[in-house]
């Protein structure tokens, strides 16, 4: 795994890349004949480092180029911000993108523990007796 100067890994869309054997000016090409756009080399770095961001026509572009999910290639790019979105589009779900391990064990105890409390509490009873019944050969109960 190639790591960059700050101790941070590659974000998805530079993994996405390098996984095709391409070059950034080549990457740049084929999302300008996807889209039409004038991407080049140097913005191309600029959006897989994270210091700018991509807009939607190139969002989707990438997305085509790479065959991937937006949600996986621009994580480095939204973080909490995808989630700030969603709250004040006044929409009940929040999605949070978890890009640490402890980050996925913290958010999955804290399902657990908002569960138990809609959850009814647990009452363990008695089954009723059962009442045995004798049946004679006519198919008549008997007491």
């Amino acid at each position: 795994m190639s790591v960059v100067a700050a101790g941070v890994a590659d974000s998805a869309l530079k993994r996405a890349r390098v996984a095709r054997n391409m070059t950034l000016e080549e990457a740049a090409d084929a999302l300008n004949t996807i889209t039409g756009g004038a991407t080049d080399a140097s913005l191309m770095s600029a959006w897989e480092s994270g210091r700018r961001r991509t807009g939607k026509r190139n969002r989707a572009g990438l997305c085509q180029l790479y065959r991937e999910r937006p949600e996986v290639l621009f994580a480095h790019q939204d973080g909490a911000e995808a989630a700030s979105v969603l709250e004040s589009s006044g929409t009940a779900v929040v999605v949070k993108v978890l890009t640490r391990w402890t980050d996925l064990v913290e958010a999955m105890v804290d399902v657990a523990a908002g569960a138990r409390e809609h959850l009814p509490p647990l009452t363990f009873t008695t089954p009723p007796a059962r009442t045995a019944r004798r049946f004679s050969m006519s198919g008549e109960a008997r007491g």
